[in-house]
């Protein structure tokens, strides 16, 4: 008998389909100009550019089913 993931826990194939998910609605947004997965204090560092706070409110209510997220703004450039 196999085990089976405790209820808290989805289903591997589950996570791999979220991710997937996930990774699709990267690929479809245009004002994405990088996106990396990272380690440490969050999975993925996402650089989107806005022109209007309306435009990025909606990438913002797009992102939010895939999980919780942290906006900060860019102020100087410094190298590049």
């Amino acid at each position: 008998q196999g085990k089976t993931p405790p209820p808290c826990c989805p289903p591997p194939e589950s996570a791999h389909n979220r991710f997937a998910e996930f990774e699709r609605f990267l690929h479809s947004e245009s004002g994405i100009e990088s996106a990396d997965k990272t380690s440490g204090d969050g999975c993925y560092h996402i650089v989107y550019t806005a022109d209007t706070p309306s435009e990025l409110e909606a990438f913002l209510a797009g992102l939010s089913p895939h999980g919780r997220y942290r906006v900060a703004s860019g102020l100087k450039r410094m190298v590049g």
